[in-house]
């Protein structure tokens, strides 16, 4: 059995903030970070990053010296269809000195057929099987991911892994697509998994890739998961939208906010992040859309603050459950997390799928 991670010195639950090479703003650069994840395939399409990380590490060429985990880039594969060199991300992984390295894999999107799902497993199984025999498990600390909407499809990816070694940590993929529109009904689907993983995987932890919206980070977190990552900070801002602490995105538009969901009271509006703080309510909005650059930070601040406050009351249930009934009240997702909540409380089974 070989002992390929080492996570003894993280403290969990943990958010890693997205990074895309070559863009600002860099949010360590501004406040405390804790985690950062770079996608390998964002690095190898840009080849003087490429090089410059291979010769001095990924922390170095960052300026970050805390956790670092290179994601695959198999996302790029589901999205555009685009094949990933698995040569260049396992010279990636092993000289760039990263904590943690996700296996390449294939994600699925749930209206494919079951026949294509199995393709893109079996084809993430064969990409782990080259990586785990090729590169220098001394250097790389190999993360594998488990792709599955079924019992059937889940039992066939962990069954494959744990014939290598029961690993620290798995990474779970093709679950974000599910997620959204925000309806019970796909949710359900949602907590299946997670909960069928967790129960496989034992003690070991469990991240999950790619969440969009700092609420959806709280719900998985109290579903149980321990390791999250999001580039949507920089992307929502992007869009115009700013997140709002318990409640979600925000498109705003000179003191004005359009949304699916309830609007804001914009003349309440009161923010501590490092743009907003210590400005009136129509000054931090007028501030906040005046500048991608701001907005982006504002983002980045309230995802890892929200994950902090996460921490600070998980550590009893009942304050944990307290703290979320107000914070996550006005929220298009309340009605998810008090689904969550009737299950854990009543200690009932989960759907069987």
């Amino acid at each position: 059995m070989i002992k390929l991670i080492e996570i003894k010195n993280m403290r969990f639950p943990l958010f890693w903030m997205g990074h895309i090479i070559g863009g600002t703003p860099k949010p360590w650069e501004y406040f405390k970070v804790e985690n950062i994840l770079v996608n390998s395939y964002d690095i190898i399409n840009k080849k003087s990053a490429y090089q410059k990380i291979i010769e001095i590490g990924i922390k170095k060429f960052l300026g970050f010296d805390g956790p670092v985990m290179l994601d695959s880039g198999g996302f790029f594969f589901l999205k555009k269809n685009i094949e990933i060199p698995i040569e260049e991300i396992m010279d990636l992984y092993e000289k760039a000195n990263a904590d943690l390295c996700v296996a390449l894999d294939v994600p699925f999107h749930y209206t494919m057929s079951d026949l294509e799902k199995e393709k893109r497993i079996d084809t993430t199984l064969r990409n782990f099987e080259i990586m785990i025999n090729s590169v220098n498990m001394k250097k790389v600390k190999l993360v594998p991911v488990i792709h599955g909407h079924n019992k059937k499809q889940i039992d066939k990816v962990i069954n494959f892994y744990q014939k290598f070694d029961n690993f620290d940590i798995y990474g779970l993929g093709s679950l974000v697509p599910l997620m959204f529109p925000y309806t019970l009904k796909k949710w359900r689907i949602v907590i299946e998994i997670i909960n069928y993983v967790k129960n496989r995987i034992g003690d070991s932890k469990l991240h999950i890739f790619g969440l969009g919206n700092a609420v959806t980070i709280l719900l998985v977190l109290y579903l149980g998961v321990d390791s999250v990552d999001s580039v949507a900070w920089r992307k929502k801002a992007a869009f115009g939208t700013i997140q709002m602490p318990g409640i979600g995105q925000r498109f705003i538009k000179k003191g004005k906010s359009k949304s699916w969901t309830k609007q804001i009271d914009w003349k309440t509006f009161k923010c501590d992040c490092i743009i907003c703080k210590g400005l009136s309510s129509s000054d931090a909005l007028e501030n906040l859309y005046s500048s991608f650059q701001k907005r982006a930070l504002h983002n980045a601040w309230v995802f890892q603050k929200e994950v902090e406050l996460f921490k600070e009351h998980s550590q009893n249930e009942k304050e944990l459950e307290k703290w979320l009934d107000v914070h996550l009240k006005e929220s298009a997702l309340f009605k998810i997390y008090q689904y969550i909540k009737t299950l854990k409380v009543k200690k009932r089974a989960y759907l069987q799928f």
